[in-house]
C-alpha cells in the first residue's frame, strides 16, 4: 500500500517484477495481486483502460481461486480500474465487501483503501450526502483505531467536501474546517504531494461548482500533476479534468478563448476517451463540456442540443449532482440568451437536483442567486 499511496517510482518495476515471474514460474498466492496492480499502472500511466480491465478480471479470476489476498485484489480492480468501464454506481458494494473482508482476514490497510476508495466512489456518483457522511465518519474512526493516518488523512477531505455541500461549513468554498485537520495541513505543507493534490482537485470542484471560476481554473493550474500523481483514480482524476475544463471554458468567455485554447482541448480531449470507454460515467461530462464550449463559440443550437443531452443522460445514469449541474448551466444560458422564463424552469429544476442530492449550501446558492 505504501508504495501505491506514496508515489514510488519503483512501484511499475516491482509490478512488473510480479508478472514477470508468474507468467515465467507459474501462479502463486500473490499473482493476483500482481496483476490487479499491473492493470492499475497501465490504466493510469498508459491510459490502457480496456487493457487494465483487462488484467482486473485474470486479478479476480485468481482470487477466487487463491482469495489469500482477496481484499487487496478487489480493492485495486473496483477501486481503480473497472471504475473506468463500468458504472461506478454498481462498484460501491464490491468495495463495501472487500472492506469487511480485510477486516476479518487483518488485511486491514487494504481494507482501508476499500473504504477510502469507497468513499470517492461514493461522493462523484451521487450518493445522497446525508447518509455519505455518516459513512465517512464511520469509515474514519476505523482507520484511527487501526492507526492508518495517512488513510485517515486521505479520507479528510471527502469528508470536508462533503460537509462543505450539506452546509455544515463557514463558507462552502473553502475546504477547510473541522475535517481538515492541522495535521493534514501539516503534511500539505511538508510536501505530501498526494495530499495537496487531491485537496487541489476538490478545490477545483468547489470553486467551478459555486462560480469562482478564476480560483478554481488558478487551483486547477497549480495541480496539473494530479493524473501522474493519481494514476487511475477516478474520483480525483476525472474529476479534476471535467470542473478545470469547465471552468477554463468558462475563464475563456471572460478574458479570451486565445489565453484558454490549450486547457480547453486538453480536457475535451482526456473525456472523450474516457466517455470512449465508459458512456455511463462519462458521455453526460462530455456533453456538458461540448454545451459550455458551443456556448463560447456562439453555436446556440448546439448548445442547447448539447444540455439537453447532458441533462437526459446524467438522469438516466443516476447522476444527480451532475443533473443538477447540467440543468444550472442550461439555466444560466437560457437566461443570457433572453430567456428568463425558460431559465427559472431550469433553475427550479437544478435547486431540486441538489436538494435531493443533499447539497443544501448549493441548493441555497442557486435560490439565492437565480430565483
Amino acid at each position: 500500500p505504501k508504495l501505491f499511496y506514496l508515489r514510488k517510482p519503483i512501484l511499475p518495476l516491482v509490478v512488473c517484477r510480479m508478472v514477470k515471474l508468474s507468467l515465467h514460474h507459474g501462479v502463486c498466492k500473490e499473482s493476483g495481486m500482481g496483476f490487479a496492480l499491473y492493470g492499475t499502472v497501465l490504466s493510469g500511466r498508459k491510459a490502457e483502460l480496456y487493457t487494465g480491465y483487462e488484467y482486473g478480471k485474470v486479478a479476480l479470476a485468481l482470487d477466487d481461486k487463491a482469495r489469500e489476498h482477496h481484499c487487496c485484489v478487489h480493492a485495486m480492480v473496483y477501486g481503480f480500474l473497472n471504475c473506468w468501464i463500468e458504472p461506478i454506481q454498481s462498484l460501491l458494494e464490491p468495495l463495501k465487501l472487500a472492506y469487511d473482508a480485510g477486516l476479518l482476514t487483518g488485511e486491514t490497510e487494504y481494507a482501508g483503501i476499500s473504504a477510502q476508495q469507497y468513499m470517492g466512489h461514493a461522493l462523484v456518483s451521487g450518493k445522497n450526502l446525508d447518509d455519505l457522511i455518516d459513512e465517512m465518519t464511520a469509515y474514519s474512526r476505523q482507520f484511527m483505531e487501526c492507526k492508518h493516518t495517512v488513510l485517515h488523512l486521505l479520507s479528510a477531505s471527502y469528508r470536508q467536501m462533503a460537509l462543505n455541500l450539506l452546509g455544515r461549513s463557514a463558507d462552502p468554498i473553502k475546504l477547510v474546517g473541522g475535517d481538515m485537520e492541522n495535521a493534514m495541513l501539516e503534511q500539505m505543507e511538508n510536501g505530501n504531494i498526494y495530499l495537496r493534490s487531491q485537496v487541489g482537485a476538490l478545490q477545483v470542484w468547489l470553486g467551478d461548482l459555486f462560480g469562482y471560476y478564476d480560483l478554481a481554473a488558478e487551483t486547477a493550474k497549480s495541480n496539473q500533476d494530479v493524473e501522474s500523481i493519481h494514476l487511475s483514480r477516478f474520483a480525483v482524476v476525472c474529476t479534476y479534468v471535467f470542473y478545470s475544463g469547465l471552468a477554463a471554458i468558462a475563464m475563456a468567455r471572460k478574458e479570451g478563448k486565445e489565453k484558454w485554447n490549450m486547457e480547453i482541448r486538453r480536457a475535451l480531449e482526456k473525456m472523450k476517451l474516457w466517455a470512449s470507454s465508459s458512456r455511463w460515467n462519462c458521455q453526460h461530462k462530455l456533453e456538458l463540456m461540448e454545451a459550455e464550449y458551443a456556448y463560447l463559440e456562439r453555436d446556440v443550437s448546439c448548445a442547447r442540443e448539447k444540455y439537453d443531452s447532458a441533462i437526459a443522460g446524467a438522469k438516466n445514469h443516476r447522476f444527480v449532482h451532475e443533473q443538477a449541474l447540467a440543468l444550472e448551466r442550461a439555466g444560466i444560458f437560457h437566461l443570457e440568451n433572453g430567456n428568463g422564463a425558460i431559465a427559472s424552469e431550469f433553475f427550479e429544476k437544478a435547486y431540486a437536483c441538489y436538494s435531493k442530492w443533499g447539497a443544501r449550501s448549493k441548493a441555497w446558492h442557486v435560490k439565492e442567486t437565480y430565483l
